[in-house]
């Protein structure tokens, strides 16, 4: 008897699926590329939680008579591609002929399409293994693809699926995707009927990129461009400044595909050099143009990577076109950030060290120090920040490197980092303000107006009420822009467009949070590490003892949120043994 069967055509469907359909945002993506590749020049993508239960993406472009209709349902049917020779000279997105067939084999799917040159249209319906026979119906120009229930006949894959925060974030990344790679089609995402994403079609790329990741990112670009014979690179690099803690909002599109290539990635990062922190990432937006028989795109079963035949001619190119971008622009930040003082500002009194510091100073000799009036709160803050000083122990000597506090307790010498230190001080306060719901907040002079991304926007309103509790006021505007009028009074003196930014880029940066708690811990952990004094910050002896006064009051003072220590000891004990004292 034999042990090798052939597998039935629905368990073919089900392991095709199974490399083409991960999640709703798969599926979100193979029919957004159909779109595309029909011509569509308005694009909408309605979704219902999160995709788990519905998603419809409807063009405006060229149609399908009733006898496509049905064969597009079929496996491996494709008008992109007719002979061996095709395949070396791909210019559409789609071309396998696969996506229907694979999501209809685990989810219930309508399509209703018409031509311009048919008078009616044309609707199906797949369920599973059950494709309808076509039926006329009247419906607009182009296509509309509805797919409901996904995984509905496959339980084990649908438990995978995570959150609807999680999943709705994947297709919102989908949809970017899509949106950045070209600027002549409108898409418009809408979930639970509500729209969360637009973007209408622009003349120039710089204008999408500018109402997709916002104005904030856009003015922080610099572009690059490489003309050669092969091959045309043109995008945008973000400036050292505006660098993230991950790969978030690096894109990568070969002849209009969305890609990812490491080597490419690597290349653009080595064209920065030394202008980039270590575990910094920098941000960009590039479009590589190249003639298709030089690139293998059927290397993937996503097609998200891409074989080049000549990668290392790309690497070169890529590196030597940010590094001349780089050179040729200037890259010293803003002399008055926005975030601190502007010319309708300058009278406003000067901070001239971080506002934490200041602030802990203040409470410990009890002053006011030019600072507004301090609330009833900061009043008994002051009492409570006094009587801790009395007890504390370790006193500040001097600071070596700027950037490390030598202090002496009875024990011994104690080296402490003061970012670290620092840290950990700001990221207690935040906490119990944020547990006590009883938040101390400095007014802003003048209004900080933030323009964001949509991925962006989705977490700044999710996240209002606990920013908020944190001693954020910020008002939403249209669009995606907020205003903020308040930030914690410990972060006064901060860049809190930087914060808040790079706040956000931490937290989707693509990991996923088991809870609410620790997704806020992390958003409170980074704000917290990018108002922490730098290395590299002079500090007068009293900052140094007020920032030892205030850590030494904490139960959890020897890490920083991430881990990292805050302080070593040298016990005089060990002092002794190494000079040979005992």
């Amino acid at each position: 008897m034999s042990l090798i069967k052939l597998l039935p055509e629905h368990l073919i469907n089900q392991i095709a699926a199974g490399e083409v359909v991960e999640r709703p945002a798969s599926v979100v993506k193979e029919l957004i590329e159909n779109a595309i590749d029909a011509h569509g020049t308005r694009i909408e993508i309605h979704i219902k939680n999160a995709g788990k239960t519905e998603m419809k993406i409807v063009d405006d472009g060229d149609g399908m008579s009733a006898e496509d209709s049905a064969l597009a349902f079929a496996r491996h049917a494709t008008s992109k591609i007719k002979t061996e020779e095709d395949l070396g000279k791909i210019v559409t997105l789609g071309f396998r002929g696969e996506a229907l067939s694979s999501i209809a084999s685990v989810s219930k799917v309508t399509l209703e399409t018409k031509r311009a040159e048919d008078e009616t249209g044309t609707r199906i319906t797949a369920e599973g293994e059950k494709i309808s026979s076509p039926m006329p119906y009247g419906c607009p120009k182009g296509t509309s693809i509805s797919v409901n229930d996904l995984f509905f006949n496959t339980p084990a894959r649908k438990k995978y699926l995570k959150s609807d925060s999680t999943e709705l974030g994947h297709i919102i990344s989908t949809v970017t995707e899509a949106a950045l790679s070209t600027h002549s089609i409108h898409f418009v995402l809408f979930h639970n009927g509500r729209t969360i994403f637009d973007a209408p079609k622009t003349v120039e790329p710089r204008d999408r990129i500018r109402s997709i990741l916002g104005r904030d990112t856009e003015e922080h670009l610099l572009p690059i461009f490489y003309g050669g014979k092969d091959f045309q690179i043109k995008g945008y690099i973000g400036k050292p400044e505006i660098s993230r803690t991950s790969r978030e909002n690096q894109y990568f599109f070969i002849n209009g595909r969305s890609i990812q290539s490491n080597s490419l990635s690597h290349a653009v990062k080595e064209g920065f050099q030394t202008l980039l922190p270590h575990g910094k990432y920098p941000l960009f937006i590039m479009y590589l143009t190249i003639e298709p028989q030089y690139i293998d795109v059927n290397v993937h079963p996503r097609k998200t990577e891409i074989r080049f035949q000549n990668q290392s001619e790309l690497y070169g190119a890529f590196l030597r076109s940010v590094k001349q971008s780089l050179e040729t622009n200037v890259l010293a930040p803003n002399i008055f950030p926005r975030s601190h003082r502007t010319p309708e500002n300058w009278n406003a009194q000067p901070q001239t060290v971080p506002m934490a510091l200041e602030f802990t100073k203040n409470i410990i000799r009890g002053e006011n120090a030019g600072f507004r009036e301090f609330s009833s709160e900061q009043k008994s803050a002051v009492k409570t920040q006094n009587a801790i000083s009395q007890k504390v122990s370790m006193k500040a000597m001097t600071q070596i490197a700027n950037s490390y506090i030598i202090a002496q307790d009875d024990e011994g010498l104690v080296i402490i980092d003061q970012h670290a230190a620092h840290e950990r001080c700001l990221f207690s306060a935040l906490m119990k303000a944020e547990s006590e719901k009883k938040p101390i907040s400095q007014p802003l002079i003048v209004p900080l107006t933030l323009e964001l991304g949509f991925r962006e926007n989705q977490l700044f309103e999710a996240e209002s009420d606990f920013l908020n509790n944190l001693g954020f006021k910020m008002e939403k505007f249209t669009g995606n822009t907020f205003q903020v009028t308040a930030v914690p009074a410990l972060l006064s003196d901060s860049d809190f467009r930087e914060i808040l930014l790079g706040m956000a880029g931490d937290i989707l940066s693509g990991r996923t949070y088991g809870t609410v708690e620790e997704k806020r811990e992390k958003m409170t952990a980074s704000i917290a590490c990018r108002g922490a004094i730098k290395f590299g910050k002079p500090l007068t002896l009293m900052e140094q003892d007020a920032l030892i006064a205030t850590m030494e009051s904490l139960d959890q003072k020897y890490t920083c949120p991430h881990g990292r220590p805050t302080m070593i000891r040298l016990t005089f004990h060990e002092l002794e043994k190494r000079f040979g004292r005992i």
